[in-house]
């Protein structure tokens, strides 16, 4: 992991930063007329912090890109820890409500970051793809109950996002295999990715968590 950071600061030294903790922030909620979800603390990274506005400063190559809208898309934070000998790196993206949209939307930005990501870091000679495990943090406040009653009603019927959502609450963990990825988002090169949820149960506009429970919960 150090050595690709070292590399990645040459290349691009004003977009990384050495880290113990992390804050996630939400950039895009503007109105305050209801309490929205504003910052995720995660505790025990030990790594390092990929700053989004490089993914942000990316989307101006896809701006007519028109069949995968999510390269157009960026999540709210990005960072790189190790664990056992393997590096991790983990894009985050935090929503205030949990609905099929919201959280669908969440998935998309994450997929869309990673995936410019991985287009400025192929650039370096020690950067290779397999060697990174890829995971996605959504974190939101829970599902309303009529949220739940609604996915249960219409998960057995749906093989796409509603099932998405429902497994995430369901499990707080979704693994997405990388064949199944390449056929869904070809012709990207998406290789396979598994998302945690954090509930935020008493709609706090902040939450802290130990990245070490995430772990624990796979």
């Amino acid at each position: 992991m150090k050595q690709l950071i070292e590399n990645f600061k040459k290349l691009y030294p004003p977009y990384v930063s050495e880290v113990t903790s992390i804050c996630i922030e939400e950039k895009e909620n503007q109105s305050k007329a209801h309490v929205t979800f504003d910052r995720l603390n995660i505790q025990g990274v030990d790594g390092f912090e990929i700053s989004n506005q490089i993914i942000k400063a990316a989307n101006s190559l896809y701006e007519k890109v028109t069949q995968k809208k999510l390269l157009r898309r960026d999540c709210d934070g990005i960072f790189l820890t190790e664990k056992e000998g393997k590096t991790y790196l983990f894009l985050c993206e935090l929503k205030s409500k949990f609905t099929v949209s919201e959280i669908a939307s969440a998935k998309d930005q994450i997929i869309g970051s990673y995936l410019k990501l991985h287009a400025l870091l192929s650039l370096l000679q020690v950067y290779k793809q397999e060697e990174l495990v890829i995971r996605g943090i959504i974190a939101s406040f829970s599902p309303t109950d009529e949220m739940l009653s609604f996915m249960s009603k219409e998960m057995e019927n749906d093989q796409g996002a509603i099932r998405f959502c429902y497994q995430l609450n369901r499990d707080a963990f979704y693994q997405m295999p990388k064949e199944k990825c390449l056929g869904y988002y070809d012709p990207l090169c998406m290789r396979g990715i598994d998302i945690h949820y954090i509930p935020v149960q008493n709609q706090t506009s902040e939450y802290t968590v130990q990245l070490a429970d995430l772990f624990a919960k796979e």
